[in-house]
């Protein structure tokens, strides 16, 4: 079994039918992601998907959603942070895929073995390939 840990903002602000539901709200845009994996992507995988906390989510239980376990940072770190922070902790990083279009956070998959997909390739695929 893979877990796709997945920049949340970053792919939000990637794939335009997610960027979209910005116009609703943030928390729509959310959704529309965590809808996406539950819905598209195979039942074999895990996913993790990181956003950058607030205050009020401070103390709050983490939102998981059929496969899909949703982490909000604490208040002043940052999602990349934290997925290296989890590549750095993980005993097995080859069954990890970090989602991402950002090179710091793909750079550091790439250091730790871990496998590396863009947003547009999560998107589209329907069974997630190890790059």
């Amino acid at each position: 079994m893979r877990t796709f840990i997945i920049d949340g903002y970053n792919v939000i602000y990637k794939i335009r039918r997610f960027e979209m539901e910005l116009d609703n709200s943030l928390q729509s845009a959310r959704e529309a992601l965590v809808n996406f994996i539950n819905i598209n992507k195979p039942n074999a995988d895990k996913y993790v998907v990181i956003f950058e906390g607030k205050d009020e989510h401070f103390g709050l239980s983490q939102p998981e959603s059929g496969r899909v376990r949703v982490v909000f940072t604490n208040t002043h770190e940052e999602a990349d942070r934290r997925i290296v922070d989890m590549l750095k902790s993980s005993d097995n990083t080859r069954n990890l895929v970090i989602v991402s279009d950002d090179n710091y956070v793909l750079n550091h998959a790439r250091s730790f073995g871990a496998g590396r997909m863009s947003a547009a390739e999560f998107f589209k695929t329907k069974k997630a390939q190890r790059p």
